[in-house]
């Protein structure tokens, strides 16, 4: 199970079959802001880690331990919360203090490379 870093410095990963936690690499905040909330696990079993109060998002790979930043910019502040797989892998950002929803891009799908696309037809009720 990924446990997001919500107001840690990092977030842990625990192992059920072991009964065992860890913390896996990466660069991630400061303890005691908000500096991501939620994720979600990619067809490839990489985890889309969406940020909060940071302006960049992460992506960690449990095969490797690696944790990269992928390109895109998000506009911080609580503008998002939660994160949602799409079928085509990329990932659906809902809006919290945004007034509009964001996908991001993966790898997956339509958009070969993980860059960060707005899309405001997704917060239209």
């Amino acid at each position: 199970v990924f446990c997001s870093p919500h107001k840690a410095a990092a977030p842990r990963i625990y192992d059920s079959v072991t009964d065992t936690v860890t913390t896996p690499s990466g660069v991630w905040g400061t303890a005691g802001i908000s500096n991501f909330i939620g994720c979600a696990l990619l067809p490839d079993g990489r985890v889309f880690v969406m940020p909060y109060v940071s302006t960049t998002a992460r992506i960690y790979d449990p095969v490797t331990d690696t944790t990269v930043i992928p390109p895109g910019t998000y506009p911080g502040g609580g503008a998002f919360h939660g994160a949602l797989t799409l079928r085509d892998g990329r990932v659906f950002c809902p809006p919290f203090g945004s007034a509009a929803a964001y996908i991001a891009a993966t790898g997956y799908g339509f958009d070969p490379d993980p860059q960060f696309t707005t899309s405001p037809f997704y917060n239209r009720y």
